[in-house]
C-alpha cells in the first residue's frame, strides 16, 4: 500500500453489502479497505485501531447507529477522526442534516451507484488534503 493509498473503513450490518462494496473499492488502485465493522461499536473499535481516512458507514446499524457512531466520533481528537461517508435508506431531510451537523463530509442513500461512491471517497480526501 503506497502513501497516496486511501484507507477506508465499511460498516455495515449486511455481510452481502459489505462484500460487494469491499471487492468494488479494492479493485481501485487508489482505495485499500481496512476493516469492516457489522455495527457501530465495531466501527468505534476498528476506527481506533486502523486509522482510516474515509469511513464509510451505514445509518442503520445494531447496537450503535451511524448517528451514534457520529457522535462518538466527535468526542475523540480531531486527528484521530476518519472523513465520514454515510450511507442510508432514510432520505428525510432532518436525518440527513443530524449526520451533516455531525460532522459526515456526505450523505449517500441507498441504493446509490458504485461509481459515485468511489467519486465520493477520492472526492472527500481531496477536499480535505486541501484545507
Amino acid at each position: 500500500m503506497n502513501q497516496n493509498t486511501i484507507k477506508v473503513l465499511l460498516a455495515d450490518d449486511n455481510k452481502d453489502f459489505c462484500d460487494i462494496i469491499v471487492d468494488h473499492l479494492n479493485k481501485q488502485e487508489d482505495i485499500t479497505v481496512v476493516a469492516v465493522a457489522m455495527d457501530g461499536i465495531d466501527a468505534m473499535n476498528k476506527i481506533r485501531d486502523t486509522h482510516p481516512d474515509v469511513a464509510v458507514i451505514d445509518g442503520i446499524m445494531p447496537r450503535l447507529d451511524g448517528l451514534g457512531v457520529l457522535e462518538r466520533l466527535q468526542k475523540t481528537e480531531e486527528d484521530d477522526r476518519p472523513i465520514t461517508i454515510i450511507l442510508s435508506a432514510l432520505s428525510q431531510d432532518k436525518v440527513v442534516q443530524k449526520a451533516l451537523d455531525l460532522g459526515a463530509s456526505y450523505y449517500m442513500v441507498k441504493p446509490f451507484d458504485m461509481v459515485e461512491l468511489t467519486a465520493r471517497v477520492e472526492a472527500v480526501l481531496r477536499r480535505y488534503n486541501a484545507s
